[in-house]
């Protein structure tokens, strides 16, 4: 208070690249950057940067019609895509040079994807079965509850010497006892379809039909739309990280952020599985050309398809003095052996830039480390509290939060 009271403060942008975000919340007014050189939906690029009506930061999940991605592949799904019919059933033998490592890269995301695969399968075919075995349970039963509510005194009231019937209504007390129901069966088979069948790609789905651009061109720029909401089901996160970075410190209820003297730049590319490296690196330009100085990215990926996109936007937004921050990501895991993207190192384990912090989550608890951060030596820089945080959340809510986010 001594020494500041008197200066005033410079205001940053801050580029949040994350999910879409909750923009109405109470503890976002007047927090969100401003595109002055951009009419708002004219359906005119008035700045001439690439992205019409670019107001207030940029969707890269969306398409000009206004259609956005919500569940996109994993990352391993596009690099087999890409790769799988150059390496398929080929020796190291085969190639050389930079084709090696690729290979060498290839045979890794190859165990990993179908790994992925048969475990997908597996639990897809388990609630499957579990769900057509509840439709059996409920049928057997409707003549004592024909609206499925099943209670424990009243399944208790069934006397009956059929073995068949006995054993639904033990299934059914089961579920009565862990709060089961049709829609929980419906909503497990559901997620368990979209892993199996949109993550993993089985069915041939691809985010990029969505979008409508060449996702393996770095060429193919100004896709997307101004729709930086987006769904419910997961702008929660970004509405978490932005109230932590700009909560109204002024007020009296809700959260206090890090800082009022900056401007939030919301950039939408996480949907429900892997980012895609293209839009990570044009994410980063555009934070930076739009006059970002830090960029936050929670988010991380086990594998990356076009890393040398990604490379050259960090080693960019380096020359324009632009700091980028980046969540070390929640699977407990030594990320010195096990690599996380995105990263700024190379092989022999040096930084090829100043402008890139990873940050691990630390407890007030037992450890200094949160038992579900990541951690490593050379690839984790910091670490800073990341449990119990209080923050804002979707439908205008605030709860306490963990994560390395």
């Amino acid at each position: 208070k001594e020494i500041l009271s008197h200066q005033k403060a410079d205001t940053i942008i801050v580029a949040v690249i994350d999910t879409g975000i909750e923009v109405s919340h109470d503890e976002f007014k007047n927090i969100f950057w401003r595109n002055k050189n951009e009419i708002p939906n004219n359906g005119i690029d008035d700045d001439n940067n690439g992205y019409i009506d670019d107001t207030n930061g940029w969707n890269f999940l969306g398409n000009s019609k206004g259609e956005n991605v919500l569940i996109s592949n994993y990352e391993s799904t596009r690099f087999m895509r890409l790769y799988d019919t150059i390496f398929k059933n080929k020796d190291k033998s085969y190639f050389k040079g930079k084709d090696t490592l690729l290979y060498k890269q290839y045979k890794l995301v190859f165990e990993e994807y179908n790994s992925q695969l048969k475990s997908a399968k597996k639990t897809l075919d388990q609630f499957v079965k579990a769900y057509n075995d509840y439709e059996k349970l409920a049928q057997a039963l409707k003549p004592y509850f024909p609206n499925e509510k099943f209670t424990i005194e009243k399944l208790n009231e069934i006397k009956t010497d059929n073995d068949s019937l006995n054993y639904f209504i033990g299934e059914a007390k089961k579920c009565v006892r862990y709060n089961i129901n049709k829609d929980w069966f419906e909503y497990k088979k559901k997620w368990a379809a979209v892993r199996y069948e949109k993550h993993l790609g089985t069915t041939g789905y691809n985010e990029s039909d969505i979008i409508g651009d060449n996702p393996n061109t770095i060429l193919d720029k100004g896709y997307g739309n101004g729709n930086i909401h987006g769904e419910k089901l997961t702008n929660y996160h970004s509405t978490q990280v932005t109230g932590v970075l700009a909560g109204n410190r002024s007020d009296k209820f809700g959260v206090k952020g890090i800082a009022n003297s900056i401007k939030i730049m919301p950039i939408r590319l996480a949907a429900l599985g892997s980012e895609r490296d293209k839009d990570i690196a044009l994410a980063i330009r555009y934070a930076v050309d739009n006059g970002a100085k830090v960029i936050n990215m929670s988010f991380r990926n086990d594998f990356s398809t076009h890393r040398e996109w990604v490379d050259a936007a960090i080693k960019y937004a380096d020359t324009k003095d632009v700091l980028l921050i980046t969540a070390a990501g929640n699977e407990s895991v030594d990320t010195d052996i096990q690599f996380n993207y995105p990263n700024d190192q190379i092989e022999n384990e040096i930084d090829f830039v100043e402008n890139f912090i990873v940050v691990g989550a630390s407890s007030y608890k037992n450890n200094l480390v949160s038992n579900f951060s990541n951690y490593g030596k050379n690839s984790v820089d910091i670490f800073a509290p990341g449990e119990d945080i209080y923050t804002s959340n979707t439908d205008n809510t605030y709860s306490f939060i963990d994560g390395t986010s």
